[in-house]
């Protein structure tokens, strides 16, 4: 019986998660990426005003020597509550050794889980994020 109400538990449990992607320019030409989050978690939701002071709180690119990189908020759509949020990265010149950081919304949610693609030509990562991660370099 505990085990039937822990398994229906888990199903009214929501998902805690962003998942984005980013292609890394070529060329000189900036990185995108794309933000996928539920905007009912979304802490800024739509507003883009807000959303750019939040993500620049919680997602960085530092290049190696310790520059961030710009990132610039393109647009916000929103289809069936899911926010999709497509950014500009200043490109880098050499995006090996580039730092990520992505703690979005892992002040709210401790399960907060953030998966974070990056494409560049010959080689896709996965990164995952939770509440705390240290982080982490592009090789």
């Amino acid at each position: 019986m505990l085990t039937l109400l822990l398994a229906l538990g888990a199903l009214a449990h929501p998902i805690h998660t962003t998942s984005a992607s980013l292609t890394a320019g070529a060329g000189g030409a900036p990185g995108r990426l794309v933000i996928r989050a539920f905007r009912e978690d979304f802490p800024p939701g739509g507003d883009s005003s807000a959303v750019v002071r939040y993500l620049a709180q919680r997602l960085s690119f530092t290049a190696p020597g310790g520059r961030r990189l710009s990132t610039t908020l393109v647009r916000v759509t929103e289809a069936s509550g899911v926010l999709s949020l497509d950014i500009a990265v200043a490109n880098p010149g050499q995006w090996a050794g580039i730092v990520v950081q992505n703690q979005l919304m892992c002040e709210r949610f401790s399960d907060q889980v953030n998966v974070l693609q990056i494409k560049r030509p010959g080689e896709t990562r996965t990164l995952l994020f939770t509440p705390g991660s240290i982080p982490q370099a592009l090789r």
